[in-house]
């Protein structure tokens, strides 16, 4: 359980990075 929640949020968290990063370019 652990070794498959492992991925799952670093998957989660680098998408949520992209698009934070993205939305400050387009607010920028």
């Amino acid at each position: 359980m652990s070794e498959g929640f492992s991925p799952v949020v670093e998957d989660v968290s680098g998408e949520k990075k992209e698009k934070g990063d993205i939305g400050h370019l387009l607010a920028g």
